[in-house]
């Protein structure tokens, strides 16, 4: 069997990305943030780390302004594939960025509402990329524009060895996941089978990088961002740390 591998960028992993988000009933909780948080703040709205579009393509057919940013020109793709489908209004109020969430180059500097709602700041592994995101976010947030971050509580989170994920549809491909701690990081592997023929399998992973609270907090301080109290209808995020920040006055 061949060795999993970090696969973030790769075309098939692409492909199956939405499947694999779906069968592992991600999002649906980062999905009604979003939506609440676009309707008190508006837009426009960057998604820093946006994949495929699932929580950008949904404002933008309600009426709002989006970009999304990715580091994966695969992941583009398919969000741009996605984008053909929808009406030529819908088209109008998306734009997709190549770039990385460090050093983003994003044109726009007064954003209502930045969103990383599905762990994507735990993919940074080090202090220096974490700040500089935090100041790079400062720069492009409007003054009266917050940035909600939604990070997975990884020491709560569950080891185990593969396990099928039937999700709600189980398709023709069966899927399999495992965690683990390796070096430091928080390792998910996927393996994803055909029931059509079973030589046909696909083996990728992904690492997230724990942050403690208080050092997240020392560095959204060091970034001149604000927490302020989250909205009192926001959606509870199992198992994570919630910050809504402002520029700090």
């Amino acid at each position: 069997m061949q060795k999993p591998r970090n696969s973030y960028k790769d075309s098939s992993f692409a492909d199956f990305y939405d499947l694999i988000i779906e069968r592992l009933g991600r999002g649906r909780w980062d999905s009604e943030a979003v939506r609440l948080l676009a309707k008190k703040f508006g837009d426009p709205i960057l998604e820093i780390g946006c994949g495929t579009g699932l929580k950008l393509l949904p404002l933008a057919k309600t009426g709002y302004i989006t970009v999304g940013l990715d580091n994966s020109s695969e992941m583009l793709r398919v969000f741009q594939e996605k984008l053909e489908t929808y009406d030529s209004r819908v088209k109008k109020r998306v734009c997709t960025i190549l770039g990385e969430m460090t050093n983003p180059l994003v044109n726009q500097k007064h954003f209502r509402l930045i969103i990383l709602p599905g762990s994507q700041f735990l993919h940074l592994c080090s202090s220096e990329e974490r700040l500089s995101c935090l100041q790079s976010i400062y720069q492009m947030l409007d003054d009266n524009g917050v940035v909600y971050i939604a990070n997975s509580n990884l020491a709560e989170k569950p080891v185990y060895d593969w396990v099928d994920q039937a999700g709600k549809a189980e398709g023709n491909w069966i899927l399999q996941a495992r965690r683990a701690l390796n070096n430091g990081a928080y390792q998910e592997d996927f393996r994803i089978t055909s029931r059509i023929d079973t030589a046909i399998e696909y083996l990728f992973c992904w690492r997230l990088y724990p942050i403690e609270d208080i050092q997240m907090r020392s560095l959204l301080d060091e970034a001149n961002l604000q927490c302020i109290t989250t909205p009192s209808d926001l959606p509870q995020r199992l198992n994570s740390n919630i910050y809504l920040c402002q520029k700090a006055t």
